[in-house]
């Protein structure tokens, strides 16, 4: 009888894992492709040199110090150093659990899988009875630092097989529908306990997907941000961007993954159809030739960000963005079949997350790309310790596994050209795969395939945009072969040491800003986003764009010269170091507004231009004996200096407590009722009360008085 019963439970337990697209093993039938899932590759190379690198820093965290503001809010014994920087306030601890789940399940090495459950468990000690979980009662963005934690969670659950990890979401999750406000207000990005909420729907869709709990595919519902998808699967762009309210751009970038998990868990094609519209809008009106996308954090039109890139610093939110397009590119990949979407990977690895520099000692993270055409500098800035990219950046390297090959029953897809190792299980049997290459640095790639038996299998690889036609040789004899939904497919029988030769001869060329007729370009070869050395300002002057081969020679490796400027090299993006000066983009760097000349990072914002942070100037010519500064008062501004023919006549201090953009002016003594020279210069001073220290300015005149 206890037979019979337990084979009844086991037959319905069956049958539930069906009827929800076999949901506990984390897959959907919804997958034209399989991702990897993290296993089976072997990175090679650089890539394995960064992933390496970057998961020993992580791995090396005191787990005291991860733990101590969770253990001083419960009450309990917080031995360890504070973390410091914005750690409580940003919340990377959920995904620090995801970096260390994800390593785990890339090399299977068990120091990850004992991190993430150690501190897993230590933490859920400090859980409320409430449910509530966060470092801090004072002030945090509750919706934002619960995805996160529900990634982390979901992670663990499902990478290093701990059925407990559920039991700590469930929790969570209880204080969550209890206390996270359901007023979803479109671009709340700061809002105490609602700021980001629209990304919360991807996580709570997985735990659905990998737990079958129908609790939280209806939570993730809840969480769909309607309006902003619906915008823009109609293509109501336009429209979109005369709605009051930031669009954070990692954020409202972010919140599309949710669309390729809504789809994979239900199967409504509309979110599917809004995912790919969603790629085509980033890729198409956001995105720079790095892969980059975000000015200054957020989306606008095409044509501010073409203004913003003469003088803009902080273009890319570097870890943050290319975790979200990684993730964008694998949905579609996966739910599509189609190959072209790797194209954006390849950008960011290339020229993204994969040019940035390394963490730094107390958590500080090469936080944005610098492409201002006024001139650049590779850095880490700003220099605060465990700000948000500091957690992206803990999932989006491992996440370099599961860029790279896709499969299906009966075929192999190789999506980037990076030296790698893969294991695939095909129905005709397993096959490995041994990727050889110094891609980008050389223009080939050779793949090794070694079938355990000889088979008829698809060999799938992707037609990069770039290169409409690449060269295949098939055991060194020239293949043709066929084309469709972006990628190259070869069908034969494969032996066991059969080689594959894919060659993608690059050449240089101009890649103007969103495609627009002079706009500021970058200059490329293949792929590779170049920039420009050796120079104090920017080289538009010594460059045509129509001709860029005929003006430059190539030098050692990836360099190229100046034929007629030899002080000029070109390198690539990922080839500057920590501390660097260059020129990416190519364009005069002279911003006016209102007859004001503006330079370091200043961008239109309204009816004022702004910065946010010390430093930019701006500067106009006038007459008259009084000059006239006109601004907009706010509760988190700064100081500006003025001066006047190089002698400094005052200051503006810009704040005023409680005001949001209350238009106001001072006027200055010139002296004489001639030509004047007015330079305002940003500081690093603010009024104790100011929240921070940002700048804005409308207008700079003169008058006889």
């Amino acid at each position: 009888m206890k037979i019979v019963y337990l084979f009844i439970i086991s037959f319905c337990a069956l049958a539930l894992c069906i009827a929800c697209g076999r949901a506990f093993c984390g897959e959907s039938d919804m997958y034209v492709l399989k991702p990897m899932d993290y296993k089976g590759v072997a990175l090679k190379g650089e890539l394995k040199k960064q992933f390496e690198e970057n998961s020993l820093f992580y791995l090396n965290i005191d787990n005291d110090s991860l733990l101590k503001p969770y253990r001083q809010r419960a009450g309990l014994p917080a031995p360890g150093e504070d973390m410091g920087g914005v750690y409580v306030g940003h919340g990377p601890f959920g995904q620090f659990l995801a970096g260390y789940a994800r390593c785990y399940a890339a090399t299977g090495d068990e120091r990850y899988k004992e991190k993430a459950l150690y501190l897993m468990r230590e933490w859920g000690k400090t859980i409320e009875d409430d449910g509530f979980f966060l470092p801090s009662k004072q002030g945090l963005l509750g919706a934002y630092q619960y995805e996160k934690f529900m990634g982390g969670l979901a992670d663990i659950y499902h990478y290093c097989n701990a059925p407990e990890a559920k039991e700590y979401m469930d929790r969570i999750t209880g204080w969550a529908e209890k206390n996270l406000p359901r007023t979803r207000e479109y671009c709340d990005v700061k809002g105490i306990n609602t700021g980001e909420w629209y990304t919360l729907s991807e996580n709570l869709y997985r735990v659905f997907l990998y737990t079958g709990d129908r609790r939280y595919k209806d939570f993730a519902k809840v969480w769909e941000y309607t309006k902003y998808w619906t915008e823009v699967h109609d293509g109501d762009t336009d429209e979109m961007f005369k709605r009051p309210g930031w669009h954070h751009g990692y954020s409202h970038v972010n919140t599309f993954a949710s669309l390729g998990t809504a789809y994979a868990a239900t199967g409504d094609k509309w979110y599917l159809d809004t995912l790919k519209a969603a790629y085509d809008f980033v890729t198409g009106t956001q995105c720079y030739a790095t892969g980059g996308f975000g000015a200054s954090e957020s989306l606008m039109p095409s044509e501010e960000l073409v203004k913003a890139a003469k003088t803009l610093h902080n273009t890319f939110e570097t870890q943050c963005g290319s975790w979200a397009a990684f993730k964008i590119v694998k949905y579609l990949t996966a739910l599509t079949g189609d190959g072209r979407y790797g194209d954006w990977t390849e950008k960011l690895l290339i020229n993204g997350i994969g040019a940035s520099l390394p963490m730094k000692e107390h958590g500080v993270a090469f936080y944005y790309s610098d492409y201002a055409a006024e001139g650049a500098e590779k850095i880490s800035k700003p220099n605060v310790g465990w700000p948000c990219c500091s957690g992206t950046r803990a999932e989006a390297v491992p996440d370099y596994h599961d860029q790279l090959y896709y499969y299906d029953e009966r075929s192999i897809c190789v999506s980037q050209y990076f030296a790698s190792e893969a294991e695939f299980e095909l129905e005709t049997g397993r096959v490995s795969l041994r990727q050889i290459t110094d891609f980008p640095n050389e223009e080939k790639t050779v793949l090794e395939i070694d079938p355990e038996k000889s088979a008829v299998f698809s060999l799938k690889f992707r037609i990069p945009s770039w290169n409409g036609r690449p060269a295949v040789k098939v055991n060194g004899r020239e293949t043709v072969y066929s084309a469709a939904k972006g990628w190259g497919l070869i069908v034969r029988r494969w032996d066991p040491g059969d080689r594959v030769e894919i060659d993608f001869p690059m050449s240089l060329w101009a890649c103007p800003l969103q495609g627009k007729k002079d706009a500021p370009w970058v200059l490329m070869f293949g792929p590779v986003a170049l920039v420009c050395m050796g120079t104090d300002e920017n080289p538009f002057k010594k460059l045509d764009a129509g001709s860029v081969a005929a003006q430059l020679e190539r030098g050692e490796g990836m360099t190229w010269r100046h034929k007629f400027f030899p002080e000029l090299v070109f390198k690539p993006f990922y080839d500057v170091k920590d501390g660097e000066k260059y020129f990416m983009y190519i364009t005069d760097p002279t911003v006016t507004f209102m007859g004001a000349v503006y330079k370091g990072g200043w961008e239109k914002r309204g009816p004022w231009m702004s910065v946010f942070f010390a430093g930019p100037t701006a500067e106009r010519t006038v007459w008259g004996n009084t000059v006239k500064v006109s601004y907009y008062y706010f509760n988190d501004n700064g100081i500006m200096d003025v001066y006047i023919d190089g002698e400094k006549k005052g200051e503006i201090d810009l704040y005023k407590k409680d005001a949001r953009g209350e238009k106001t002016s001072s006027e200055f003594d010139a002296g004489s009722k001639g030509k004047h020279q007015v330079r305002i210069v940003t500081t690093p001073r603010k009024n104790p009360e100011a929240l921070q220290g940002y700048f804005n300015l409308e207008k700079i005149e003169g008058y006889n008085k």
